[in-house]
């Protein structure tokens, strides 16, 4: 599975999104339910999905998915 699979699935699961197209472009206003807890919920999803420990700057709200992508992979999330 890839890094991409793995972010999508997390945040469908985490606000119950079903088959929504998610891509690097999707930004979290298009996402129903992402809010400033949705966000730090879906920060703690990945974090223990993907075995990872961010720093509390890596919690602040994100542009789109590409952001989000990027920084996980400072954290050394495989792609």
């Amino acid at each position: 599975m890839t890094l991409d699979d793995t972010i999508a699935r997390v945040i469908r699961e985490v606000f119950g999104l079903g088959d929504m197209p998610l891509t690097d472009d999707t930004t979290p206003g298009e996402i129903p339910g992402w809010d400033s807890l949705g966000n730090v919920n879906v920060m703690f999803a990945l974090e223990s999905e993907l075995g990872l420990q961010l720093d509390d700057a890596d919690f602040y709200p994100v542009r789109d998915l590409a952001e989000l992508k990027d920084r996980l992979r400072r954290h050394g999330a495989e792609t």
